[in-house]
């Protein structure tokens, strides 16, 4: 082997052996270090925090749900504490308001300031050890005596959860307002094709007069009805193959024992508003491992 390609082939083998390495060491890091790449948004990490919280008991109150959200200062510490490690600015959210104001308007109990989980009142250190509540835990059935802070498997679970819920959501609508539109369209053509066949129908029946003598004016008519003629054969094909015509057999809206044979035209709506649901009934949906 030529010295110069033994040097190349070397030099190859070893990068593609620190490329596999890397490849190896970013597979094998943690959920944690992968999780914190993450930047989540105020609204859905609040939201979020509410959903991990939601299910377990604080004891330090009624089970109700409503008293735990308001008047449980475990509950309340550890949905703050939530804020503080994962979104600090969820204080500020619409959803964060809203809850104080159910708190206000249904148990007059304002929720009390952010401050309390402030590093006057909690050190890093402190939080670093309060328990973290994981999956398996937020459930009815757990009953909690002390603060948590949901693990991060815990708040990306519930926050995936939301987040694709909101993506269902926006899909719906759109399947909703696709449908309008459509047989806004359907609705649409069908007046326009009417009133096109009226008016065609009222220039042919106007009455019968002789022809004066041709003058170029009526020259220029005549090429003009020929273009129109030409732009009329659109219309004689539709009428031909699209409108007229029955889906299959011999005469338009035939009886075949307790079935009516309806217009290609109106099949091929059926089928488009067919296609169109099928497309929205597999589209727009998501799904991953854990959604709460």
């Amino acid at each position: 082997m030529h010295p110069h390609l033994g040097r190349s082939v070397s030099h190859l083998l070893l990068a593609s052996t620190g490329w596999s390495q890397l490849a190896l060491a970013l597979a094998s890091t943690s959920p944690s270090l992968q999780a914190a790449a993450r930047v989540p948004t105020p609204d859905l990490a609040f939201a979020a925090c509410q959903m991990a919280l939601r299910p377990p008991t604080f004891n330090d109150t009624l089970p109700s749900k409503l008293t735990q959200a308001c008047l449980s200062r475990w509950g309340v510490t550890s949905l703050y504490l939530c804020l503080r490690v994962f979104a600090p600015e969820g204080f500020a959210t619409e959803g964060f308001a809203h809850q104080n104001h159910s708190c206000s308007a249904y148990l007059r109990a304002p929720l009390p300031p952010a401050d309390i989980v402030d590093r006057d009142h909690f050190s890093d250190e402190e939080v670093a050890r309060v328990r973290r509540l994981q999956r398996e835990e937020a459930t009815d059935e757990t009953v909690l005596g002390e603060v948590v802070i949901p693990s991060d498997r815990l708040f990306w679970l519930s926050y995936d959860t939301l987040d694709t819920i909101l993506y269902v959501h926006k899909y719906h609508f759109l399947y909703g307002a696709a449908v309008f539109v459509f047989w806004a369209l359907v609705v649409l053509v069908g007046v326009l094709v009417r009133v096109g066949s009226v008016l065609s129908c009222a220039r042919s029946r106007s009455p019968y007069q002789p022809l004066p003598r041709r003058t170029e004016e009526d020259d220029e008519e005549v090429t003009l009805a020929k273009r129109a003629a030409r732009g009329n054969r659109l219309s004689v094909w539709l009428a031909r193959y699209i409108t007229v015509p029955a889906t299959f057999g011999y005469r338009c809206a035939q009886n075949v024992d307790w079935v009516t044979i309806p217009p290609r035209v109106q099949s091929i709506t059926i089928l488009a508003f067919v296609l169109l649901n099928t497309a929205f009934c597999i589209h727009g949906y998501r799904s991953f491992p854990g959604n709460m």
